[in-house]
């Protein structure tokens, strides 16, 4: 907590002015929303987060405003956002669900939030890529899995309930800020099925000293049913000179560990709200399960270099390319 409140005090607040949740965690919500009726698990009030970048998405206002340039900084388009009156429009949609969560929310209540939370963000890091071409890894959504971890330990700390709301609604608004300044990436769930959900390295039976002899215990860990993948998966990112991995796989990790029992069609939002036909809020959402954590921790590992096994590390790191921009996935990008 000293660590953190450290850095914060250290940084400029610069987008506290915009936020209406900034004088006295915002508004009252005495009447929250009605519940919102769909199919699969929805939020108990409100639209879910799901929904909010799905009407994000869709909307024609909220396109990116600034051209394709990969070397205009994250900052200048921020700004460039929020002076296009677009926050008007932003706020329209986020609050739908921001402000359907109730100031006295129960803790029942701040877990699913979270939870929404968690998934949203791993797929805008991991499933907003595009078919036929591989994944990358933004830099800047990237800090969205790794701060995402920190939400209940802070909630176990906090006495109120009303300011942990308050951290969820600022969360939710910077999250939909960002993923407009990545030039509004779309979410592709149907990706994360062409992923493992064993991933090794090459020559990963030298790294974990399997000679093929009858002394290994139960099980043959060279088929996938005997396979544990995370082991290696954390043995890899701890000796990764690249440590934003080590806290990508930790918070993927935590994530399993809640998570990944999660059949398809499970997760909150999954599905759009409303009476009729059942609509995927995004292609690929209805199939998507638990396996989603690890499949993304091998993914992440493939990108960044199995340097364990004796992969170099990646030499770029991070993707910079503003990837939700069609320019962007162009030949020489």
């Amino acid at each position: 907590m000293a660590t953190g409140l450290a850095q914060t005090a250290v940084h400029n607040a610069s987008l506290a002015s915009i936020s209406p949740y900034s004088t006295a965690w915002g508004p009252d919500n005495d009447a929250p929303l009605l519940p919102v009726t769909g199919p699969g698990r929805q939020p108990s009030r409100g639209i879910s987060l799901l929904e909010v970048l799905r009407q994000i998405s869709d909307s024609p206002i909220l396109t990116p405003p600034l051209p394709y340039n990969r070397e205009i900084l994250v900052y200048t388009r921020v700004k460039t956002i929020l002076e296009d009156g677009n926050l008007t429009d932003i706020l329209r949609i986020a609050q739908q669900y921001t402000l359907a969560i109730p100031n006295d929310a129960s803790e029942d209540e701040l877990d699913s939030r979270v939870e929404e939370l968690i998934w949203v963000v791993t797929l805008l890091l991991f499933a907003t890529g595009r078919e036929g071409r591989e994944t990358r890894l933004d830099f800047f959504l990237m800090h969205f899995v790794t701060s995402s971890l920190f939400l209940k330990p802070l909630f176990s700390v906090i006495k109120s309930s009303k300011p942990k709301v308050a951290l969820i609604r600022h969360y939710v608004l910077l999250l939909v800020i960002m993923m407009l300044a990545r030039g509004r990436p779309l979410i592709r769930a149907n990706l994360v099925q062409e992923w493992t959900e064993t991933p090794r390295p090459v020559k990963w039976d030298e790294v974990m000293s399997i000679n093929g002899g009858k002394d290994l215990g139960v099980g043959d860990m060279k088929k996938d049913e005997d396979y544990n993948p995370w082991p290696l998966l954390i043995q890899g990112a701890i000796h990764h000179p690249d440590l934003h991995l080590t806290k990508v796989i930790r918070s993927l990790v935590s994530a399993n560990r809640k998570f990944g029992d999660r059949g398809p069609g499970e997760v909150i939002g999954a599905f759009r709200p409303g009476e009729g036909e059942c609509q995927e809020t995004f292609k690929g959402m209805s199939q998507l399960d638990g396996t989603l954590f690890v499949r993304a921790a091998g993914v992440a590992m493939d990108y960044m270099g199995w340097t364990i096994a004796g992969v170099p590390a990646s030499s770029f790191y991070w993707d910079r390319s503003v990837l939700g921009y069609d320019e962007a996935w162009a030949a020489d990008n």
